[in-house]
Parts: C-alpha cells; structure tokens; sequence
C-alpha cells in the first residue's frame, strides 16, 4: 500500500473520531460557563428576607443501559419571600444544574436550612419568581472536570494512535 494514503487515511481517522469528542467536551465547557456567568449576575440581585417552609432530603434513583441502579440524594429546601407585596416560593438553593451526592451530604446540607428558619434570598428583579439562597453555581466545576478529562483522554488517545501509526509506517516499504 501506499504511505502516503495510509498516513491520509490515518489522520481522517483521527479528526472523525476527534472531533465529536471535542464537540461534547465543548457542550460542557458551555453549560458550566453560562451557569458561572449566572451566578456571577445574580450577585447584583436584590435581596429580601424570607422564611424556611420545610428541608428535606430526595432520594433519585437512576438506572443505566446495564440494568444497575444508582441512588443520588439531593436537599430540598422550600421557601417564601416577598417582593413588592407579592409572595413567592421556591426551592432552589444554588444557581445552574444540581448535584446530587451521599445521603449525609444532602442531610447535612437541609440542616443547614431549618424549618422556620429566616434567610436571605436573592431574586432577579426582571422575574422575582427566579430566586436562590445561595449565590454560586457549585455544578459548574463537575461540568469543566468533565471537559477536561474527555480532552485529556482525546489528547492522549491521538497521541497514542499517530504514534502507534508512525511506528507501523517506519515498517512498511516506501
């Protein structure tokens, strides 16, 4: 065969596979920067005071393409507040995707929130339905994590493969 389109075909390879694995690590590079620009806005929101209605804990069990199941916990905190005489409730805690975690973890972290209990809640003045206690958008880091361990592993497996494909071709006849 000849070099040359073994070297071309090779390198096709390589960009096809690549390149979907730069688009999905692309997508959560995306997410988690609209989440911290978020956060970042809602630091400029208002905020008033409001009031714990209940703090528990949601157990959200998911099932893989096996057939096995995994439980997430995550707090849910309810509460009310008022803004310009009109009440509203919500139960976000933190701004951008949530992160389930152990059972413990979202114990200890509704407990941080006691029924009755008063708060401070933070609202976009332009929706005051669109609230959270905590302004910060912890899921983020997962999805730059995410990005970063799917570029690390593309880099990886491409050099791995043109090495692989150079040492081949240093055997074939030119």
């Amino acid at each position: 065969m000849n070099l040359d389109f073994m070297n071309n075909l090779g390198s096709t390879i390589t960009i096809m596979v690549a390149v979907p694995f730069i688009l999905i690590a692309l997508v959560f590079i995306v997410i988690g920067v609209r989440a911290r620009l978020r956060a970042s806005a809602s630091r400029s929101w208002p905020s008033t005071m409001g009031r714990v209605l209940s703090a528990s804990v949601e157990a959200r069990t998911s099932t893989s393409s096996e057939g096995g199941t995994s439980t997430s916990y995550y707090p849910v905190v309810l509460y009310e507040y008022q803004v310009n005489g009109q009440t509203y409730r919500n139960n976000r805690l933190t701004l951008g995707s949530q992160v389930g975690s152990g059972s413990g973890w979202a114990q200890g972290r509704a407990a941080q929130y006691p029924t009755g209990s008063m708060v401070q809640v933070y609202y976009n003045p332009e929706n005051p339905l669109d609230s959270t206690l905590e302004q910060r958008a912890p899921a983020s880091n997962i999805f730059f994590i995410i990005a970063l361990v799917i570029i690390i592993i593309l880099v990886v497996t491409v050099l791995f493969t043109s090495g692989i494909s150079n040492m081949v071709g240093g055997f074939l006849p030119r």
